[in-house]
């Protein structure tokens, strides 16, 4: 989907119907950093992030709730789209970077990051738009240059700041997507037939 061309969606799909949301960047934010903490995203997280996400409650259709999240996470794009299979290498992290991109997105878009409202997909677009001069997109620089053909010097300050922004990644046998969201869904689920049992 294009954002040229199609209007920001503030609205899924879940149980047959269209359900609004909140588009908000750091809900989104949020859901990437605990599904990348060591502690993984913890059932009460999933939980607290589902009913901030659908202001209006979340949808009965539990599954469908937790899948229209996972593809607005996804800015539209199929499952598996932005990566994750086992060993990949992350260029950012939203903890490590967080200074980085306020700084970067003030300087850049002169957009304040710690009170504009910017929708998620948005975000994602202008996260990896930044100008090369913003701290951002200098240490996402460093990260991916390659070294290879530089000389001696060149090559000694590359690993040096490789080294001094590396993505400091937990000690943790990381998931696919498709075992996250299953994982994700499985919670949900479980949970809510827990509430019902009690009503």
């Amino acid at each position: 989907m294009s954002l040229l061309t199609r209007r920001l969606p503030r609205r899924v799909e879940a149980g047959g119907r269209a359900w609004p949301i909140d588009p908000d960047f750091r809900l989104m934010v949020e859901l990437e950093s605990a599904v990348t903490s060591p502690e993984g995203l913890l059932p009460e997280t999933l939980g607290g992030l589902l009913g901030r996400f659908y202001p209006q409650g979340i949808p009965q259709d539990t599954a469908g709730a937790v899948d229209g999240m996972l593809w607005f996470y996804r800015c539209g794009k199929e499952e598996g789209a932005e990566g994750g299979a086992p060993g990949h290498t992350r260029l950012y992290d939203f903890e490590q970077d967080g200074e980085a991109l306020y700084a970067s997105f003030l300087q850049a878009f002169h957009i304040d990051l710690t009170t504009d409202s910017v929708h998620w997909w948005q975000f994602r677009q202008l996260m990896f738009g930044l100008p090369a001069d913003t701290p951002f997109a200098q240490r996402l620089h460093y990260r991916t240059a390659d070294t290879s053909g530089m000389g001696k010097e060149q090559k000694k300050h590359y690993s040096k700041m490789k080294q001094l922004f590396a993505v400091r990644e937990p000690a943790l046998v990381r998931e696919t997507l498709a075992q996250r969201d299953a994982r994700m869904r499985a919670y949900v689920e479980r949970r809510f037939a827990e509430v019902d049992q009690h009503r």
